[in-house]
């Protein structure tokens, strides 16, 4: 296995740079592919600076499926048969990489994923860790898994057509997931081996004693989600099952807690009415 990371950004905080520091403890190679809609003339001095390092501008937002795309590409011209996919949000906990590829070897899968612990940002913006990774700590094959910290075969990547690029953002794992299952292949959940991502900027509520956690995505966040969804039900029908998005509880989240209720709800039909025309 010849492996390299690939890291997406946008508008990216200097936290970036511990993030790089976390992955090059595991990992000796990585592309960075800047999908900014703003020069980072930081960024690209540091990481110019890193010999184990690729950085590429997109010079605009493509979205995060083209930017993938992109990075997966690269790998594949550089002889790499395998990547590991991160968005700027991720961090590797300790020999997560090396728990993944053990296991694997046992289970030979086309999509190893490691468990997740969500952060959250509390009062002083200060990161902090949910108290319980969202599975269990066991290995086992699964339906879909996100796509930020899983390794991907560059060859099946190839075989299956690679992402779909009319995503944008969000439900590209649910659909790139899809496509392994429908052409036979198998996603590796490695429940021991974690990262720890900020998906949002996570606020913590409590509904009648049950801890409730409020994404806090954008309007243009949540049109996505649903224009996504929409498509993604077409596109797979029966096949998309097992992956769908249970859209009511971002509802059910915004109805309670968003302070801008009908835009935000606006966003969502207009998401879902886009989607059929896709």
């Amino acid at each position: 296995m010849k492996l390299v990371g690939i890291v997406i950004l946008y508008n990216p905080s200097k936290e970036i740079f511990d993030i790089y520091k976390n992955l090059t403890e595991q990992i000796d190679s990585l592309i960075y592919i800047d999908n900014s809609d703003v020069s980072n003339k930081s960024i690209l001095s540091f990481f110019n600076k890193k010999e184990n390092c690729i950085y590429h501008a997109m010079k605009k937002n493509v979205g995060l499926a083209k930017a993938l795309i992109y990075g997966c590409d690269m790998a594949i011209k550089m002889g790499y048969t395998h990547a590991i996919l991160f968005d700027q949000d991720t961090w590797l906990a300790k020999d997560s990489i090396y728990l993944m590829i053990k296991e694997n070897i046992k289970y030979n899968a086309s999509l190893i994923s490691p468990n997740i612990y969500n952060l959250y940002r509390d009062q002083n913006n200060n990161l902090k860790l949910m108290e319980n990774a969202i599975y269990e700590k066991k290995v086992r094959y699964v339906d879909w898994t996100i796509t930020s910290g899983s390794i991907i075969d560059l060859n099946v990547y190839n075989n299956i057509g690679g992402f779909d690029s009319k995503l944008f953002i969000g439900q590209i794992d649910q659909d790139y997931c899809c496509k392994l299952y429908k052409n036979g292949y198998k996603v590796l959940l490695v429940g021991n081996a974690f990262i720890y991502q900020e998906a949002g900027k996570i606020i913590v509520h409590n509904l009648f004693y049950k801890r409730i956690n409020d994404p806090n995505y954008t309007r243009i966040r949540y049109y996505y989600i649903f224009r996504n969804e929409r498509y993604l039900r077409k596109k797979w029908r029966n096949y998309y099952k097992r992956q769908k998005v249970h859209l009511w509880k971002y509802l059910l989240i915004i109805v309670l807690y968003s302070k801008n209720k009908f835009s935000f709800l606006y966003s969502c039909i207009k998401g879902w009415h886009d989607g059929i025309n896709m």
